[in-house]
């Protein structure tokens, strides 16, 4: 563009300044709905890696507080546990829900029709923490255990098995199927 050309864009924008603001307004939107790829992208690496951190924090306080309790038993000796989870952890939101009810009366030719139509709307409760919006979460769910591998110097006498598998059955909550006792090598 020529000097000239500025020029009159800038003497259109003064005497049409309702449309000017409309313009920049439009423009100003348009500038901060482009999404930045990068940091949607970090953001949310950022939030999947929190998410396997919690889940393997909580693992390893499950095994480290399991080789404490089962170590105290008579004759497991030294012991290494070793859990699988099945299922992260889950949060259960708050909804608020809605039920609209409508009647329609129609009048054809002296016959009367009613039509009665429910509409049923669910919205996510939202709190203010720290200046962001967050769903208002109800309950928390751990993760599951899927399966629990114990290593015990005491491994093969069948009393300390038995000890081994009631006890994990009793405090993780999974079927004696699923938990292995094995024997720890005498080097270790």
């Amino acid at each position: 563009m020529k000097i000239n050309e500025n020029n009159k864009i800038i003497i259109w924008m003064r005497e049409n300044k309702k449309a000017s603001i409309f313009i920049l307004a439009g423009l100003l939107l348009l500038v901060l709905t482009i999404p930045t790829s990068s940091n949607g992208k970090k953001e949310n690496e950022n939030q999947a890696s929190s998410v396997e951190l919690e889940e393997e924090d909580y693992c390893k306080e499950l095994e480290k507080e399991m080789e404490e309790i089962l170590s105290k038993v008579d004759g497991v000796g030294k012991i290494e546990v070793m859990i699988t989870l099945k299922n992260s952890k889950e949060q259960v939101v708050n909804k608020d829900t809605s039920l609209n009810s409508s009647k329609n009366v129609d009048e054809k030719e002296g016959e009367k029709s009613e039509n009665e139509a429910l509409e049923q709307g669910e919205e996510t409760i939202l709190v203010n923490i720290d200046g962001d919006s967050v769903p208002y979460v109800v309950k928390e769910y751990s993760p599951t255990v899927e399966g629990v591998l114990i290593i015990a110097q005491g491994g093969d006498n069948p009393n300390v098995k038995v000890a081994l598998i009631e006890a994990a059955t009793v405090l993780l909550n999974v079927p004696s199927h699923k938990v292995s006792i094995l024997k720890m090598e005498e080097s270790v």
